[in-house]
């Protein structure tokens, strides 16, 4: 059996040129990039900033913290990430008189101890001056998940008596429309409140900015009448100017067949290279692999645990956080010592965390945006080696592979123009403003009322009127649809669980996707279908199973004209339904 070289199989070759970013001003100092500079002298309400990965977005509210004695709640896609950035804050912010601390359920689960959750919360945003959280725990303090019982907790005081300077959401790209739609309920919320003494800038942050939101948010901002402002800047290849380097060269390797999955490549088949991993691996260790799939991940690691030992190979996928042995948890420091062999990683790296590699072997992601994200993180440390990437595009995972191929070409092209390089996926804003409008709802019932919530509920219902929406109680989604009682409380229960997660979902039943070309079998969140699609039949069936039948604008699908039919009860009793 042959053995195709790594070169056979990633034959095609972009080359990108060493970024540098120059300095703009030193204060007090800390030497700044002008975008930097721009957020820190901004006025805007809202503020959208866009520059490339590696610039040091999330570094700039650490330095607000110092500069301006600012306080800041920053809000990160992932537990991994914010573990990265409070060890950098802890170290910035060291014999500085500042506080930084994390929210997430694994610490306060460990603080349970000192009380309710809602009390570590407000004593956390008491005591310090920098908080770091995620999605989650935003999404369950706003809809009053610590609102109740022994864990009674007025959100309220968080967003209008701490008075945070800056609310910051770190690569607002990966949202979804329903977790985007959370995420501006709160800050319309906030907004609404027209409290002049608490008027905290909101910062969007992404190194591939999605244009779509973008547009949508800033057509609420005209709504409320609060302003936004875009900060920008690219990069140069010039390296005499006074500034540091954010990318080194690299050579990048894209595969010449597009039907395989990387771990097919590099393990499986007469045109594996797997003997030739281990010889490269020894060359140029540590090396990166990163899998959209945590079963591949999973189990490229157990075929490199046959050459290496357990504390050789660097594990980042998220289920050794779970882990019961400790001793193995993934270690940065081990990566700069070199002390790691392998680094076996999934698309989580994509968010943020930064390896010290010049090496890596990964899979594209579905979007042009994944491609980008994965490749920054690599080619990051000092150095004159230049860096490798092995980008394996492959049909079952990429939206559009060729389409990827073609646009990472012309990427790299214009990577150092004078404009920011955008890049949208499908928009689905009548998805959007649904949701968008049930959050606000339900935000708005979660706060005590007499903080000028009358005023607020004014000014919430005259901004979506100028988009042709309105405030959407979840009774009205409810009272659409001739439900009975029995159907209509549990759906109602489900909802109010559902919406404290920023990641919503209630039950999910078999769904059966009709088209022309046929039936496609699959499985969909029901509360997400009363939102997203259009009800347009409810009927029972003679076997006892009843159905939805919905109309579709066929997000995520290829497919045009989809009815979506549920096949299986959402009640015990068939006869809840007409």
């Amino acid at each position: 059996m042959t053995q195709n070289s790594i070169n056979e199989i990633f034959e095609e070759e972009i080359r990108t040129p060493q970024l540098y970013l120059q300095y703009h001003s030193e204060r007090n100092g800390i030497k700044l990039h002008k975008f930097q500079s721009l957020i820190l002298d901004s006025k805007e309400s809202i503020n959208f900033v866009h520059v490339p990965v590696g610039s040091g977005k999330t570094y700039t509210y650490i330095y607000e913290v110092i500069l301006e004695d600012h306080s800041a709640l920053m809000v990160l896609p992932t537990n991994a990430l914010i573990e990265d950035l409070k060890r950098e804050s802890e170290r910035i912010l060291s014999g500085k008189g500042k506080k930084v601390s994390s929210l997430t359920a694994g610490e306060l689960d460990r603080r349970k101890e000192e009380g309710s959750r809602g009390e570590i919360i407000k004593k956390t945003v008491d005591k310090n001056d920098l908080i770091i959280t995620n999605p989650d725990i935003l999404s369950y303090l706003i809809h009053g998940a610590y609102g109740n019982g022994k864990d009674a907790f007025d959100w309220g005081y968080v967003l209008f008596e701490r008075g945070f300077d800056s609310i910051v959401f770190d690569e607002y790209h990966l949202f979804s429309e329903d977790e985007l739609a959370i995420i501006t309920a709160f800050i319309c919320v906030y907004l609404a409140g027209g409290i002049p003494e608490y008027n905290p800038r909101f910062h969007f942050l992404s190194g591939t900015p999605w244009e779509d939101a973008i547009d949508e948010i800033t057509e609420l901002c005209a709504g409320l009448h609060v302003s936004k402002t875009k900060i920008e800047e690219t990069p140069s290849f010039d390296n005499t100017i006074p500034g540091r380097m954010i990318q080194k060269e690299k050579k990048i390797f894209i595969n010449n067949r597009m039907n395989r999955t990387l771990l097919e490549v590099l393990t499986e088949g007469k045109d594996s290279i797997k003997g030739e991993i281990i010889e490269y691996i020894e060359e140029n260790y540590p090396v990166l692999f990163l899998f959209d799939s945590i079963y591949d991940a999973v189990k490229f690691d157990d075929l490199l645990l046959k050459c290496y030992s357990e504390t050789e190979i660097g594990r980042n996928t998220g289920l050794e956080t779970r882990a019961k042995e400790r001793e193995n948890i993934f270690d940065i420091e081990k990566v700069k010592n070199k002390e790691y062999k392998a680094i076996v990683t999934t698309n989580k790296l994509e968010v943020g965390v930064n390896y010290p590699v010049d090496h890596a072997f990964m899979e594209s992601g579905r979007e042009l945006s994944n491609a980008l994200q994965r490749i920054g993180r690599v080619g990051r440390k000092e150095g004159e080696e230049e860096a490798e990437v092995y980008l394996l595009i492959s049909e079952r995972i990429a939206k559009n592979p060729y389409k990827i191929r073609a646009d990472l070409k012309e990427y790299f092209k214009n990577v150092t123009g004078s404009k920011m390089i955008y890049y949208s996926r499908n928009f689905h804003k009548k998805y959007f403003r649904k949701s968008l409008s049930i959050n606000i709802n339900l935000i708005y019932d979660s706060l005590k009322k007499g903080r000028q919530t009358k005023i607020m509920k004014e000014r919430l219902t005259d901004s979506l009127r100028r988009m042709g929406m309105e405030i959407y109680p979840i009774t009205r989604l409810l009272n659409e649809y001739n439900f009975s009682e029995d159907l209509r409380k549990k759906v109602r229960e489900r909802i109010s669980e559902s919406f404290l997660n920023f990641r919503p979902n209630s039950f999910t039943k078999r769904i059966i996707l009709k088209s022309k070309r046929g039936e496609i079998e699959t499985e969909y969140d029901v509360i997400r279908a009363l939102i997203k699609f259009e009800l347009i039949e409810l009927k029972p069936e003679t076997s006892g199973d009843s159905s939805l039948i919905f109309t579709s604008e066929g997000r995520g699908l290829k497919l045009d004209g989809i009815k979506i039919k549920i096949s299986s009860p959402l009640c015990e009793e068939p006869s809840t339904f007409p």
